[in-house]
């Protein structure tokens, strides 16, 4: 059983925990406080994020910047980590929303070297644990630059109605909350 987390909100999540066990439906859309990494390792959905809907399958990687809308699948297959950021968010995070392939097993390992490395520190008692885990964290930020950097604006056209779509859902978010 994981220790409790000393001061931080940082966590990492199994996803097929998320859903406590029911199937999610890209219906239900959301908006945290807090930017998450969701890495897919195992099955295959949907994902809508600020109104554009794509696939995901294993060794997609997608970043969910805070107060951005979003929804998604998880089936019964889906596995994965997902990673809240919490108050360690920091300015080296994307500003946007990122969708990764993964297709590099290298790339694919580093990460879950990394990801295992955050929950081990969170996990700690040693002295230092959290500082380690946020120093993980901003080496995940550098990781999430670099693959974006390498695979380009793939998929991600900026026609009209994606332009409009982006534009009402930035607009629907900052007035959710101001019952305006």
């Amino acid at each position: 059983m994981p220790r409790p987390v000393q001061n931080t909100s940082l966590r990492l999540t199994a996803i097929p925990r998320l859903s406590g066990g029911d199937r999610w439906r890209v219906e239900g859309m959301r908006s945290l406080d807090e930017a998450c990494f969701l890495w897919f390792t195992k099955g295959q959905g949907r994902i809508t994020i600020a109104g554009q809907t794509r696939g995901y399958t294993a060794h997609n990687g997608i970043f969910i910047p805070k107060g951005v809308m979003h929804g998604f699948e998880v089936g019964a297959q889906v596995f994965g980590t997902a990673v809240f950021f919490g108050e360690d968010e920091n300015d080296t995070l994307p500003k946007a929303p990122v969708h990764l392939r993964i297709r590099e097993v290298q790339a694919q390992q580093e990460l879950n070297a990394m990801l295992d490395a955050i929950q081990r520190e969170l996990d700690s008692d040693q002295p230092g644990n959290l500082r380690a885990a946020r120093a993980y964290i901003a080496l995940l930020s550098v990781w999430i630059e670099r693959q974006s950097r390498r695979m380009g604006d793939e998929g991600q056209k900026n026609d009209a109605s994606r332009k409009l779509v982006a534009r009402f859902t930035a607009l629907m978010e900052a007035k959710f909350r101001s019952g305006a």
